[in-house]
């Protein structure tokens, strides 16, 4: 894999959880040639997994991790890759240890609804703080950004069996499945949900939005797998793409180099594709996807 050259480059970059995701971009780093073996550092409840890779230091507590990193000259760039439970936690004591750190907290950003979590410290949204949809950086969604002032409806399908997936999900399927409703607030202004249901077999949400309407059909122990978007523009016409998986791997590496680049531009915590502020606005969406479905049970 090509290296990818950082305007400043980093020395001290913490994985926290090495799960799928977590493994996927301790490895991802030291291959772009983001951050080399020396200045990696990991954090798992598992002491086996941090066993995989040539690092500065790895242990189970994420205390004993910060207290290192800070006798070793500090924090410079960060993942969350753990359970969504502990998403927000681990967020809070990072960034407050290290408040110029670039943090990218996987999604979902919650496990559950985000309005029951502990409020966020408002210091954390002037922090450089990332929220990991991945998906912004799909060329496909990336080409649709440029003419979404054009979208009048759009509508969204996604199956698959998230009970094979590797490692531990302990989301709600709608927030596991939550790069629907994050990409319609990429493509759309002022998403409301308006309509939502759930069988035993699927989630359907319906909205609208600035120029026109939008649903989410979400089946998340179906197989054969299946996810595609559709859109009706203003002039009548329309357009529909299968999500291809070849694109999907070199979305996290461009994930990766936003966040090192953010740490390079000073941190501004809207130099990111997606920020703390904007993750917790698709984490609102799900909320009111959540309360719509309560009030019909």
């Amino acid at each position: 894999m090509p290296t990818t050259k950082i305007p400043v480059e980093p020395n001290r970059f913490l994985v926290v959880g090495l799960g799928s995701m977590g493994n996927r971009y301790a490895s991802l780093a030291t291959e772009m040639g983001l951050i080399p073996p020396e200045g990696l550092y990991l954090c798992d409840i598992d002491e086996q997994r941090s066993r995989r890779y040539a690092c500065a230091y790895a242990s189970t507590s994420l205390h004993e991790v910060l207290k290192r990193l800070a006798n070793d000259g500090g924090l410079d760039v960060a993942v969350i890759a753990t359970p969504a439970t502990n998403h927000l936690v681990s967020l809070t004591t990072i960034s407050n240890a290290f408040p110029t750190a670039a943090v990218l907290v996987e999604k979902p950003l919650v496990a559950g609804a985000f309005a029951d979590e502990e409020a966020l410290a408002p210091a954390l949204f002037t922090r450089p703080i990332a929220v990991g949809y991945n998906w912004r950086f799909h060329p496909v969604v990336e080409k649709m950004r440029s003419f979404a002032d054009q979208i009048v409806d759009v509508t969204m399908y996604v199956a698959d069996d998230m009970r094979v997936w590797p490692g531990k999900y302990d989301g709600h399927p709608i927030a596991e499945y939550s790069h629907e409703l994050d990409i319609l607030r990429v493509l759309t202004r002022s998403p409301t949900v308006r309509y939502g249901r759930h069988t035993d077999k699927e989630f359907v949400f319906r909205g609208t939005h600035e120029r026109g309407t939008w649903s989410v059909k979400i089946r998340p122990h179906h197989t054969p797998k299946g996810r595609w978007i559709r859109l009706r523009m203003e002039d009548g016409g329309r357009i529909s793409y299968a999500w291809d998986t070849e694109h999907i791997p070199a979305t996290y590496g461009a994930q990766l180099v936003d966040l090192f680049k953010g740490y390079a531009l000073n941190g501004h915590p809207h130099s990111f594709r997606c920020s703390l502020a904007d993750g917790v606005a698709t984490a609102l969406l799900i909320d009111d996807a959540y309360e719509l479905i309560a009030r019909r049970d």
